[in-house]
């Protein structure tokens, strides 16, 4: 959870300077979407060992019975 919270601040903050920089400045602009796709895709990484860690539940268990 706390991870998650790291990389979401992370994300912002990067994404909040991206926003606010001049079109002109694009080696700055590269720069900061880059830290911030790595944040994002260190979330979705966090997300999946999460959602594929949980144990998957018979659904179809109160049919057969």
């Amino acid at each position: 959870m706390v991870k998650m919270i790291w990389h979401n601040f992370w994300v912002n903050y990067y994404m909040h300077f991206y926003n606010g920089c001049n079109s002109q400045q694009q080696q700055k602009r590269g720069e900061l979407i880059k830290r911030a796709s790595y944040h994002q895709s260190q979330l979705l990484n966090i997300k999946l060992a999460k959602h594929n860690s949980k144990p998957f539940k018979n659904r179809n268990r109160a049919i057969i019975e």
